[in-house]
């Protein structure tokens, strides 16, 4: 195996460059602290891998594991840029192994004030009540177990989510037909999920593991869909696609209804459990207040001048409309295929499902775009692929606010040309059978 195959070359070079960024960037170097310099080194990454691509081939050797543990102890030696999430996590982590209850308790109680966290002053939002289910609660205090140091916790946090990418990586290493998109998105998975630490990689893992359909049974299918529910309230989509996939099997078990009504109210059931102990402020702001890194949502606010208001009744209509689209392409595919839902369809589906999500929801942090990504990459869709790339855009925030409605758009430009790369792809080479 070729340790300097361009392979574990761009994968240091990415990891390198990402530490040296928040290195400078907690120098204190104003002109660092605006996130311009990452978004450049994304853009420059992205020409080098197209000139790459153009003029070389990517050989198929995988990524070196001796070189992909230098790019994360690199990793592991900087800090989360342009985050706070981070701070949230670790200490609700911490009150939860102190028996005190985050939905409860927001990090500004006075009840808390004895509990230690050497960074209570930088959470954001300490108003308010956790917005994370009870298994990311859990993840988030394992970071909390060894130390009240919120860096000890960051480490630890790093070193499991860097386990995680490696088994997403040497999965995917296998399969894809364009490899070279999985080594584009190098910059992605090493600033957002191993530095950054975000709990989106962990929630889509469980339902990875399903979409890859590596068991077949349906009761284990089931339980990495409800451990996805409970570690980001989203996973719940999944439900759809696992009904589908073992309906003609199981429409006749009682079992199979119970554990399908089961899931699908797992949420509805949780937050109805929030509500009654009055551990909602944080889902509420969340939902009615926050903007960030819009798509369609940008459009009617900035675009056609609708109150902000009117923009987000609009878009969460749109999405609905969208959603009950989706729901007849699968049940379409569904019959088509015979009552057996193929893999491709799957795959189709949950892309539909999350890009269009992201697209219509007035929230688009970079770190949402993992659960289209994934399905892009295993359909070789390039356009669905660079939606996910540009949610850098994101960070735009930091650096220039008057930039922010051309960010935007160039952030969630490549939905349309990706549902127009699908129908292509469908209609020539019969991708979806």
């Amino acid at each position: 195996m070729r340790i300097f195959s361009s392979i574990n070359l761009l994968w240091l070079i990415s990891a390198i460059t990402l530490t040296t960024i928040s290195h400078l960037v907690f120098k204190g170097i104003p002109k660092l602290e605006d996130g311009l310099p990452y978004i450049l080194f994304h853009i420059i990454y992205l020409f080098l891998i197209l000139i790459l691509k153009t003029c070389f081939k990517f050989r198929n050797s995988p990524l070196n594991i001796w070189v992909y543990i230098f790019g994360v102890l690199a990793i592991m030696t900087s800090k989360p840029i342009y985050e706070n999430d981070h701070y949230r996590y670790l200490w609700e982590g911490r009150i939860l192994l102190h028996g005190k209850n985050p939905y409860v308790l927001p990090p500004n109680s006075e009840k808390l004030k004895d509990i230690k966290f050497d960074t209570r002053e930088k959470i954001g939002f300490s108003h308010l009540t956790t917005i994370y289910p009870p298994i990311a609660l859990l993840l988030f205090a394992s970071g909390g177990v060894l130390s009240s140091s919120h860096h000890v916790g960051v480490l630890f946090l790093m070193f499991l989510n860097a386990l995680l990418v490696y088994y997403l990586f040497r999965y995917l290493e296998d399969i894809l037909k364009s490899k070279w998109l999985l080594i584009l998105m190098f910059p992605y998975f090493q600033k957002e999920f191993i530095q950054s630490v975000h709990i989106d990689l962990l929630a889509f893992i469980f339902v990875f593991i399903f979409l890859i359909n590596k068991y077949s049974e349906f009761n284990k299918n089931a339980f990495f869909i409800l451990s996805s529910i409970f570690t980001k309230i989203i996973g719940v989509f999944f439900v759809w696609p696992l009904f589908l996939m073992y309906f003609s099997k199981y429409k006749r078990n009682w079992s199979f209804w119970i554990i399908i009504i089961g899931l699908l109210g797992s949420f509805p059931g949780f937050y109805l459990y929030l509500k009654s102990i009055g551990g909602i402020s944080g889902y509420t702001a969340f939902s009615g207040n926050w903007v960030w890194n819009p798509g369609f949502y940008s459009i009617l606010w900035r675009g056609l001048d609708l109150s902000e208001e009117l923009a987000r009744k609009v878009s969460l209509i749109t999405l609905l409309f969208y959603i009950g689209i989706i729901g007849f392409i699968s049940l379409y595919q569904f019959k088509k295929e015979k009552f057996n839902l193929s893999k491709k369809s799957f795959y189709l589906i949950t892309y539909l499902f999350f890009s269009g999500l992201v697209f219509f929801s007035p929230v688009y942090n970079s770190w949402y775009a993992i659960w289209f990504l994934i399905p892009a990459l295993l359909l070789d869709l390039k356009s669905g692929v660079l939606y996910a790339f540009f949610s850098i855009t994101c960070y735009v925030s930091f650096w220039n606010k008057d930039a922010l409605p051309f960010a935007e758009l160039i952030g969630h430009f490549f939905f349309i040309p990706s549902l127009i790369e699908i129908y292509f792809i469908n209609k020539r080479s019969n991708v979806i059978k």
